[in-house]
This record gives C-alpha cells, sequence and structure tokens, in this order.
C-alpha cells in the first residue's frame, strides 16, 4: 500500500473513533455544559431568570414565593442637597434605605416605583425630576430586583432620558418594566423561585392637548408611545386592551404569576375612586393575579377582587416611599407614610392555591443632626422606638402617629404580624 492509501485508511479510523465519542458524549445529560452558550440580549429580555433565591418547582411540589412592592421612591431638591458630599462631590443614598434593607432583601422578589428620571446632569427635583445615577445604586443595594417606570414623571428629561433611565437601572442589575427600548415588549418575565412571573407596569395620561395624548403635560409623540405604556381617560377601554393583549401574551410565553403596577388616582385623596375601582376589575378580569399601585402620594386601602374562584388582592395605593413630601412641605402628614406591601403566593406545582396580603408599615424621618439634614425611610415594627434614627431625632411620637394611621386605614390585620414572621426569616 503506498503512502497516500496509508494516510486515506489512517483517517477513516480517526473519523470512526470521533464519531462514536460523539455519540457516546450526546448521551450524557451534563454534555450541554461543554457546548457554547447562545448569544445573549443584554436587552430588556422577554425572560429573565432571577438570582437563585430557592429551587424550582415541580408539577406536584407545594411552596410559596413572597413578592414585595413599594410605592414612590422621589428626589426633591432638599433631598439632593441632603445626599451630597462635599468633599468628595459624590451623591449616596444608601443611609435612606438602610433600615429597610432586611425586608427588602429578605424578599424573593422586591419591586419600587422610580419617579424620577436618570437623564445625566444637571439634576434636579419638582418639577421636573432628574436623579444623581447614584439613586439607582441604592435602590439595588437595598435589595430591589425590579423598577417600574410607569409614572406621571417619566418623561421629565425627554425621550433621551426615558431610554437613559433605562439604561442606567439595567447598569445597576435592575430588571424595569412600564418602559423599554425599540422593538422590545411591553412587559417582562423574571423566574421567581422558578415560577415565571410577569410584571407589566402602566401610568395614567393627562388629558389630550391638540389631539395629541400626554403625560404631565409632556406631549407622547408616535416615538415615544412605542416605549412607554399608559392609559388615558378619553378611550379608557380601547387603552386597556393593550393590557389585556400584554397579559394574553405573557401567559403565551409562559408566565404563571401575572403582576401589574399601576400609576392612577387622585393625588392626597386616601380612598380610591371609580375610575381605580374600574380599571382594577378590567385588570383581574384580563388575568392579573396581584395588583400594586401608586401615584396619590398617600396610602390607600387594601382590598381584594373576586374573579371566579380567586381573589385578586389590590394595593390601591403604597404612598410615598421616600420623598421629601410632609406635613411641613404640603401640610399633609400622610404624605410621610409608605408601605411594604407584601403578596405571599402559595403554589401547588405552577397553579395558585391562594395568595396573602398585607402591608410593612414605613415612614419616612427627616431630621437634623449635627448641622446635616438625614432621610431615612423607618419600618414600623415592633422596634421602631427603638431606631436609631428616631432616638436621634426625637421624633418617637410622629412615628406612633404614622403607625395608627395606617392602621386605622388598613384594618389592624392587614398589618403583616411580625413578631410571628420574624421567626421565619421576617418574610
Amino acid at each position: 500500500m503506498n503512502k497516500d492509501g496509508k494516510n486515506k485508511k489512517i483517517y477513516r479510523i480517526l473519523m470512526i473513533i470521533v464519531a462514536v465519542i460523539l455519540a457516546i458524549a450526546m448521551m450524557i445529560p451534563s454534555f450541554s455544559y461543554f457546548l457554547p452558550e447562545p448569544a445573549k440580549n443584554e436587552g430588556n429580555q422577554s425572560r429573565i431568570p432571577i438570582a437563585d433565591r430557592g429551587i424550582s418547582y415541580d408539577e406536584k411540589s407545594e411552596q410559596s414565593i413572597t413578592l414585595v412592592a413599594v410605592g414612590d421612591i422621589m428626589a426633591h431638591r432638599p433631598q439632593l442637597a441632603a445626599q451630597f458630599n462635599a468633599a468628595s462631590g459624590q451623591y449616596n443614598f444608601d443611609n435612606n434605605f438602610q433600615y429597610i434593607k432586611p425586608y427588602i432583601e429578605k424578599a424573593d422578589f422586591a419591586m419600587c416605583n422610580v419617579e424620577t428620571t436618570f437623564g445625566g446632569e444637571p439634576y434636579s427635583g419638582y418639577p421636573l425630576f432628574n436623579s444623581p445615577d447614584s439613586l439607582a445604586t441604592a435602590i439595588k443595594n437595598a435589595g430591589f430586583d425590579l423598577a417600574f417606570t410607569s409614572n406621571n414623571h417619566m418623561l421629565d428629561t425627554g425621550l433621551k432620558g426615558v431610554e437613559r433611565t433605562i439604561k442606567i437601572l439595567r447598569e445597576n442589575k435592575l430588571l424595569v418594566s412600564g418602559s423599554f427600548l425599540e422593538g422590545e415588549k411591553n412587559y417582562i418575565i423574571a423566574d421567581v423561585k422558578g415560577i415565571p412571573t410577569a410584571f407589566i407596569g402602566y401610568t395614567y395620561r393627562t388629558p389630550e392637548v391638540s389631539g395629541y395624548p400626554t403625560v404631565n403635560g409632556n406631549r407622547v409623540t408616535e416615538e415615544i408611545s412605542r416605549r412607554i405604556n399608559s392609559f388615558g381617560f378619553e378611550n379608557l377601554d380601547n387603552d386597556l386592551e393593550q393590557l389585556k393583549n400584554s397579559i394574553k401574551q405573557a401567559k403565551k410565553d409562559g408566565a404563571k404569576l401575572i403582576v401589574t403596577y399601576f400609576h392612577w388616582g387622585i393625588e392626597y385623596q386616601r380612598q380610591e375612586n371609580e375610575k381605580q375601582q374600574y380599571i382594577a376589575k378590567k385588570a383581574a378580569k384580563f388575568g392579573s393575579d396581584i395588583i400594586f399601585a401608586s401615584h396619590p402620594h398617600v396610602e390607600q386601602p387594601l382590598k381584594g377582587i373576586k374573579i371566579k374562584n380567586k381573589v385578586v388582592p389590590v394595593f390601591y395605593s403604597m404612598g410615598n416611599f421616600l420623598s421629601n413630601q410632609r406635613a411641613d412641605t404640603v401640610n399633609n402628614r400622610y404624605a410621610e407614610q409608605g408601605a411594604i406591601a407584601r403578596a405571599k403566593i402559595y403554589f401547588k406545582g405552577d397553579k395558585i392555591e391562594n395568595i396573602e396580603a398585607d402591608i410593612i408599615p414605613t415612614w419616612v424621618n427627616k431630621y437634623n443632626l449635627r448641622g446635616k439634614i438625614n432621610y431615612a425611610i423607618i419600618p414600623l415594627d415592633k422596634n421602631f422606638d427603638k431606631n436609631p434614627a428616631i432616638l436621634a431625632s426625637g421624633n418617637i411620637n410622629k412615628a406612633r402617629q404614622a403607625l395608627n394611621d395606617q392602621i386605622e386605614l388598613f384594618g389592624q390585620d392587614k398589618i403583616l404580624k411580625i413578631d410571628r414572621e420574624e421567626e421565619n426569616g421576617m418574610l
């Protein structure tokens, strides 16, 4: 046999060996570990896994997941001044969240309404909110997983501000719902302990001007309308069809739990109105399992809507979580109060068996310490009278008033039994 013939024979033998090895390897489940990962979409993916906080479900298992949500996070001018460090030339908001952090980060998934934009310098407060990027970092550091951006201040820095706000939040590893980039879906699905959960945020629009829709008086162009979720009252039912379609599509994409977040209602009203009730009933009928909401800057009741064989909890308003609105600025002590809304969902496999809904009351303590203004969100738990910020400020009576106001509004049975829950990790 000549040299070329030997080489061909050796080549055929090698090919047979390689084929046998590959055939055996493909029968090994872990082989996929060695395959290259598919390219990742850096945008707002339709489904994004959350860092593992528990085991995934199976068809027969029973488990629960805990979601928490808070209302408006705002940064008025006095807050910007308070959080600025002249020595470093930097802003830092971490201290605002230090006392509520344990309640946020121990939840399986935590959401907030970011009622400002991250449009870059110069920074500003009301009426056009534009905050330092470090506020997004502090929100993430506090334990939040997702930021809803659908609110009446989302266009304060224009379309560029909408896009940069999404960018900054995502850079801080926060998911975003309520606004999205061109071509992306208008909702997001995340795996929460193995349960595919859809999060859909919507804000109300202000009256049309010259036939054009507006948000807080800012014109919603065709380009902007493709980046935000909103509804108007001129043609409400038609607008709500978009929500219906979003829920329907999210379920097609595999969502087993539907969470909607509305920005709605009348400012400083402590009771929901008929329009809120109407929209909530529509959302529940469309397939929402839980409804969180904000905008009035004060809290509104937690109620349930019965749809067939289930009850959909509706947190009509969770109030202000962080802001400078208070008795001495807007003549309303209720604007200092907020809630960490909690929904504990029980599953059998991926089917919802029951949902428990309650709140952890919070209060924003603003005080002067050694010539420096401080803001601290205080959880009104069993130890709030020993909170360092309360002790430093001497504002214990205001905190007690805030707790009593919330017990009166929600009812004692809706206030999370902190003593009992702390035995099981608070949440």
